[in-house]
């Protein structure tokens, strides 16, 4: 992975906090129980699914593994990083 361009935004979910970090062209997602990673351009869809209390969101983010299966993640993030995001990824 290309270190340049670093974005580390923090996500929170059911079981845990962790974080979405984007190197260059890919992204890894670590939170207890789920660590996985793909490039940015295997991602498919990433929807602000409805607004949370603290100025958070509740995103849906789902796209394609390297060995081609299809994953989703759904997590609460930030709403300002929820925008930043989806900037990054253009989807």
């Amino acid at each position: 992975m290309d270190k340049t361009n670093k974005h580390c935004f923090a996500i929170f979910t059911e079981k845990g906090d962790g974080v979405l970090d984007i190197y260059g062209d890919a992204f890894r997602i670590n939170s207890p129980g789920v660590s996985v990673s793909s490039k940015i351009s295997f991602i498919t869809f990433l929807e602000n699914a409805g607004a949370l209390p603290l100025a958070k969101v509740s995103a849906v983010l789902k796209f394609y593994d390297y060995l081609g299966g299809q994953r989703s993640a759904n997590f609460a993030i930030h709403d300002s990083d929820f925008l930043a995001l989806k900037k990054i990824v253009g989807k």
